[in-house]
């Protein structure tokens, strides 16, 4: 069995079905909405694995997709085939030490495939080959720009420098104060540690951004390692709030920085403070949206957060679920959200007034991620249920202002909008209401129209 979670944002004080299985809700606000959508949504394609999948991706063109596994293991598959995968990656390790990869990328040429497991180790892989593309002996990875060559690697003597994987240019070393961190066996929060970004590149990747284990953001010239700015920290209520996550957003002009309990977000040349969010329940995760324009939020209480980036303000309007939000992204032109839950369902929402504009799309377990086609054509979904599904993006279905007009004013025979006297109908304004209601689909069930 399952179910669906409508949200008519406020106090819902009755409810009921039509023949045609659509949905009315009644708000304490005095609003009422018709919810004409199927109760389920079919997937266009449903790409099945052996063990959770906790991360998913596109590839360039949307002809590939990556799907990151609780098992370990990486997957490429077309698109349009999800009878077989592609290639399984695996990391160059023994079997016995295989941790979870908690976050999956395809690089911005489509040649790499990129991944980070549960305790923050770095892998990428040629996507032609499946061969691991590893640095040179004693070096280790700790980041990887979208490029999927370009990294930040740790040397012998923990010195760090930005590389080329590939052609082993190399910028010069330098020393991080504390060194990279958060060390995973002393993270405090296990569902946390899904969405860590230790380290993050600039789109044009002369900055790196690294987080220092007293939970620092500390920026870097790539090329010379030179430190810019000032260190970027999260203070709350007079104590500091370990950062755990750090990215620059699509056009390397701000960062956005995230805790257990905040997310902030900087610019990115003077590292100064532009809206710091605190939320003690707890933040998921955060990013930006494609655009550039929104900061999303997912948080701990159920629900994702708005910031709108030129407005400087948080939307009035939340996007809930009824369990802790795991996935959130935009579409390419920032006007629509997705939202994946534990609940078992991902979401699309309008942007600009938070209304639902899909039915829900469900999994049998929670769904750990959710990401939009680069065409904002597709949604790609992954979920504990072991699948990785692709869905065609859902238009919004527009309001049926008149009709639910007609249905108020033929069940309560009091003409809306009025005051005084003339509010009630008389026999002739009620039955052309009636006859204009029948016309567009006649009245809810169950609601017993009476006849005059």
């Amino acid at each position: 069995m399952t179910s669906e979670r409508l949200s008519p944002q406020g106090l819902v004080v009755g409810a009921g079905f039509r023949k045609d299985r659509s949905v009315f809700t009644f708000n304490r606000d005095g609003t009422m909405r018709l919810w004409r959508r199927p109760l389920t949504q079919k997937a266009q394609r449903e790409f099945v694995h052996t063990d959770a999948v906790l991360s998913v991706a596109f590839g360039p063109g949307d002809k590939t997709l990556a799907t990151g596994c609780r098992n370990g293991s990486a997957y490429l598959w077309n698109t349009d085939a999800p009878d077989k995968w592609k290639h399984q990656f695996t990391p160059p390790q023994k079997k016995e030490n295989f941790h979870p990869l908690t976050q999956v990328r395809i690089s911005s040429g489509g040649e790499r495939v990129i991944a980070q497991d549960q305790h923050f180790n770095q892998f990428v892989w040629d996507a032609t080959t499946a061969r691991p593309v590893v640095p040179a002996a004693g070096e280790a990875i700790v980041g990887v720009a979208d490029d999927g060559a370009t990294a930040l690697v740790r040397l012998p003597d923990l010195t760090y420098r930005v590389k080329n994987l590939l052609t082993k240019q190399a910028g010069a070393p330098f020393v991080v104060p504390g060194g990279v961190g958060p060390d995973a066996a002393h993270n405090d929060d296990e569902t946390t540690m899904l969405r860590v970004v230790r380290v993050a590149f600039s789109p044009d990747r002369s900055v790196v951004a690294t987080i220092n284990e007293p939970g620092q953001v500390l920026l870097w010239r790539s090329d010379t390692g030179e430190a810019v700015g000032h260190p970027i920290a999260h203070t709350i209520r007079g104590g500091t709030d370990k950062i755990r996550a750090v990215s620059f957003s699509p056009d390397g002009t701000r960062l956005l920085t995230q805790s257990s309990r905040a997310r902030g977000v900087w610019d990115a040349v003077t590292a100064r403070e532009e809206h710091v969010l605190h939320n003690p329940v707890g933040v998921q995760l955060s990013r930006f949206s494609p655009n550039g324009r929104l900061v999303l939020s997912g948080t701990n209480f159920n629900m994702v957060q708005m910031w709108d980036v030129p407005g400087r303000s948080v939307r009035e309007t939340a996007l809930l679920h009824s369990a802790q939000v795991w996935g959130v992204t935009a579409s390419p032109d920032g006007s629509r959200v997705l939202t994946a839950s534990y609940d078992r369902t991902a979401r699309a929402w309008d942007a600009e007034t938070g209304k639902p504009i899909s039915p829900p799309l469900f999994h049998g377990e929670g769904v750990s991620e959710v990401v939009y086609s680069q065409d904002g054509k597709w949604i790609l979904t992954g979920s504990w249920d072991r699948r990785a599904r692709c869905w065609a993006t859902v238009e919004p279905v527009p309001d049926e202002v008149e009709r639910v007009k007609l249905w108020v004013e033929v069940m309560t025979g009091l003409q809306i909008g009025l005051t005084g006297a003339s509010d009630l109908l008389t026999a002739e304004e009620w039955h052309k209401r009636y006859r204009r209601l029948n016309a567009l689909g006649g009245p809810l069930v169950g609601s017993a129209t009476p006849e005059r």
